[in-house]
């Protein structure tokens, strides 16, 4: 199986928190491998700093995305026929709401249900 998926947790300055939901679905000889990467390396990346991430979600979540490209492209293994696509979506308590911010790379989407 070349997919991969992840929901962490993370706590940063000033006691904010985070949550970071992502799917990867990898494709190629060595996709399974670049969805794991994918999904070590992007929750830190994101968690790193929560203030930046509750200030800036949208740079942050470019910023890691970019990171973790240029990482996958300097592993070890083949990444030429290989690669995996991605969604994140990063949520945010706020006072009285929740923000969600999503990005993908690639053909995985997500779909955003709100309730009546």
């Amino acid at each position: 199986n070349q997919d991969d998926f992840l929901v962490a947790r993370g706590t940063g300055h000033a006691g904010r928190s985070a949550l970071v939901a992502l799917v990867c679905d990898g494709f190629g000889p060595a996709g399974h491998l670049c969805s794991a990467f994918v999904r070590r390396a992007m929750p830190t990346l994101l968690l790193a700093d929560a203030g930046e991430l509750y200030e800036r979600p949208q740079a942050v979540l470019r910023r890691a995305v970019m990171t973790v490209q240029h990482g996958l492209g300097a592993c070890e293994f083949d990444t030429r026929a290989s690669g995996t696509a991605v969604t994140v979506a990063v949520v945010l308590p706020l006072a009285e709401e929740q923000r969600v911010v999503i990005a993908n790379v690639g053909n995985c989407k997500a779909v955003v249900v709100a309730r009546a």
